[in-house]
């Protein structure tokens, strides 16, 4: 049983690949999503999603902590950058023709340390920290 986002479940469907490992990667497994709870657990706010796991199960015990990970598909035109870039508007710092602009970016999906997002024109350069007392349209040198 993995427990899933109630926000991000909408990406989980039945059959899905998982694959499946100790935390620090010395085992692993293959398996696939046999079904998706239907209810959400209204301490945790997350809806369960029940794995098989395939082939020999040598090394698996109850109890063990595993972590799974599910390939959910692709976003076009989407990046994932760092948590610490998005500013606390929702925007990420650019430049663009040695100009700083904030641009606010759609959150696709919020991770441990990352973010997907869309939104970011092409051609900019994203700043990856924040600046202190950044203003849009401030001029900047970028050193690369």
């Amino acid at each position: 049983i993995m427990p899933i986002e109630k926000q991000d479940v909408q990406m989980v469907k039945t059959g899905q690949a998982v694959n499946i490992s100790t935390p620090n990667k010395s085992i692993t497994w293959e398996g696939r999503v046999k079904r998706v709870e239907q209810l959400v657990n209204a301490n945790t706010q997350s809806i369960n999603v029940y794995i098989t796991p395939k082939g020999s199960l040598e090394n698996l015990y109850p109890g063990m902590y595993l972590e799974l990970s599910i390939e959910a598909g692709t976003v076009k035109n989407s990046f994932e950058l760092p948590r610490k870039a998005l500013t606390n508007e929702n925007k990420v710092l650019v430049i663009r023709d040695s100009i700083l602009f904030k641009v606010s970016v759609d959150i696709i999906k919020r991770n441990q340390n990352s973010l997907i997002v869309k939104g970011i024109p092409d051609g900019d350069l994203l700043i990856l920290e924040q600046l202190p007392n950044a203003e849009n349209g401030e001029k900047i040198i970028p050193i690369l």
